[in-house]
């Protein structure tokens, strides 16, 4: 049996988020255990038994501007609202820096996946994915939805995932790539 659950646990997977509006709880399993390897691996590139809100998602890449640590999440923020932390050392220390580089290349670097999301003057890691809604492996009639994260590193303003659905013929994850750039342009610009 692999032993990784605490693991996900450091990032809020399998927890009531308590935001004041009804969420469902995320899962790293249907049984909530990570009992085989392939299983592990699935999970690992986002699929097999995980799910996950956007929320948890946001929540979890807004580690890498933070120090690491996860701030509570709430619905609705305040001039004067201080953030506290929720998951304290979510991302180890030692690990965060090459993150950033691998994050950051993402939308920075030439080839990168999300290289249209570019906002001058502002220094955002992020990562874009597809998930496959599928009855099994070989199920070529599923839908696919789009997924585009990106937190802010130089303020840590805003963690933001957008998530669109049946975008498999709307060039899959590229889809939410200008709605994540609108959103995160209007907010950090103003």
């Amino acid at each position: 049996m692999i032993k990784n659950k605490p693991l996900m646990k450091r990032f809020g997977i399998g927890e009531e988020l308590k935001i004041g509006y009804p969420l469902t709880t995320s899962q790293i399993s249907n049984d909530g255990s990570m009992n085989s390897d392939i299983l592990l691996a699935d999970s690992g590139y986002g699929q097999g038994e995980i799910m996950v809100t956007s929320l948890n998602m946001a929540l979890a890449y807004s580690g890498l501007s933070n120090n690491g640590d996860i701030m509570t999440p709430s619905l609705v923020q305040t001039g004067n609202q201080k953030a506290e932390v929720w998951k304290e050392g979510a991302i180890s220390s030692e690990h965060l820096n090459t993150l950033h580089d691998a994050f950051t290349a993402v939308i920075h670097e030439e080839g990168g996946t999300a290289i249209n999301s570019k906002i001058s003057d502002v220094l955002l890691a992020s990562k874009t994915g597809t998930a496959e809604i599928k009855v099994s492996k070989d199920d070529e009639a599923g839908s696919e939805n789009g997924w585009f994260i990106a937190t802010d590193l130089d303020t840590s303003k805003i963690s933001l995932a957008i998530v669109l659905e049946d975008v498999k013929a709307k060039g899959g994850s590229r889809a939410a790539i200008p709605v994540g750039k609108n959103a995160l342009s209007d907010y950090l610009q103003r």
